[in-house]
């Protein structure tokens, strides 16, 4: 064998025992007396495992890469002053594990980080927000708990104006906020099975500013909104099987939303609409959901070439489905019981067909006072009809 494949190889096996070598585990406080002090002295691929305590600090992790810190007990980061408890900058696949956070402004703030994630953590009894992820990529944010934080539970990219991408915020609880409960400024990021407890705010917004989109929603429970249950704007968003109890505004509004979906929504007893989609919105298409007891109008349309097909609405507290937008289609809707009209119709050039309005209170299962031509098909079935 030649001397330089000799030396080649043992470079490589160098470089391999280097590696394997820098895979240490650090030991808080037992061997270090602080987080920040393991963070310090780490390399790629550390693991940080910190006994149950109370830290008083603030701690700051740089251009760690395959870093794991992972709480062993009640960990809790207490930060001095007015600090995020811990703020990851510019960071590669850095995991952070069962690691409290109270007493901050924010609980954990990561900024421009690729890969890694934040699970089973919980901050609470914040003067900002939860968990902050500003022009983050492929990040995870997994089974944490967010409890009293001033602003936002969980905000990508809504802070610093900073959108994120391709993140996954999953199965998490976020309780009691001062604004949103799951701010999202990102783009082809999923949202899923997260629970949304009396946000002051909104339960879950899909910002404009900066712009969001190809988000997915799915399988998210948004109860006691102060604000909207769900906000959808922007462009290609899906939402599937979401949820909304009584929320004291719009169960689910999409606002300048285009080319979105919003599938098997659930509404129950919102204080003014079920399912809104504004003038300025275009191509919406609402699927097989549900508005139950809504305080105003169940589905309330304004924009053009909307689809809603499959919908219910039950016991509206005005119409079931106003139609105020032009060129839409509705198909095989079902109202049932509004205090007003089932079906009211303000825009033109709409297309019904195997609607089914019947018990209205004290309008008619289907009136259409608009000037424009609607077009609705004898497959329709409407108890009674405005003359």
């Amino acid at each position: 064998m030649s001397t330089f494949r000799l030396v080649a190889i043992g470079l490589v096996f160098a470089a391999f025992a280097s590696r394997v070598a820098a895979q240490e585990l650090h030991f808080v406080p037992q061997e270090l007396p602080t987080i920040q002090a393991a963070v310090d002295v780490c390399l790629p691929g550390d693991t940080i495992l910190v006994s149950a305590g109370t830290y008083a600090e603030a701690v700051v992790v740089t251009g760690a890469s395959g870093l794991l810190i992972q709480g062993k007990g009640k960990v809790v980061i207490d930060p001095p002053d007015d600090s995020d408890a811990l703020v990851l900058v510019g960071c590669t696949d850095v995991t952070v594990k069962r690691v409290r956070a109270a007493g901050a402004v924010n609980g954990f703030t990561l900024t421009g980080c690729t890969g890694g994630a934040l699970l089973k953590c919980h901050a609470q009894d914040l003067t900002g927000s939860g968990i902050v992820l500003d022009d983050c990529s492929g990040v995870t944010v997994d089974k944490c708990t967010i409890e009293d934080a001033a602003v936002d539970g969980i905000a990508l990219g809504a802070t610093e104006l900073l959108p994120s991408f391709a993140c996954l915020v999953s199965r998490n609880r976020v309780y009691r906020t001062g604004d949103e409960g799951v701010h999202v400024s990102a783009d082809d990021t999923v949202v899923l099975h997260n629970l949304i407890v009396e946000s002051t705010g909104d339960g879950i917004r899909l910002e404009t500013e900066p712009p969001s989109a190809r988000n997915v929603v799915d399988r998210n429970k948004v109860v006691r909104s102060g604000g909207q249950g769900i906000v959808v704007q922007g462009e290609d968003h899906e939402l599937h099987e979401n949820t909304v109890l009584e929320s004291t505004d719009t169960g689910v509004r999409a606002r300048e939303a285009t080319n979105c979906i919003l599938e098997e929504c659930r509404v129950v007893r919102c204080a003014t609409s079920g399912i809104v989609v504004t003038d300025g919105s275009s191509l919406v298409y609402v699927l097989e959901s549900v508005v139950k007891d809504a305080g105003e109008n169940g589905i309330e349309v304004g924009s053009n070439e909307a689809v809603v097909g499959g919908s219910r609405c039950l016991g509206a507290g005005h119409d079931g489905y106003l139609i105020a937008g032009h060129y839409g289609a509705y198909t095989a809707n079902i109202a049932k019981g509004s205090m007003s009209n089932g079906f009211e119709i303000l825009g033109g050039s709409n297309t019904l067909m195997l609607n089914i309005g019947k018990c209205s209170t004290d309008g008619f299962d289907l009136n259409d006072p608009s000037i424009g031509t609607n077009s609705i098909d004898a497959s329709n079935h409407f108890g009674t009809v405005a003359p």
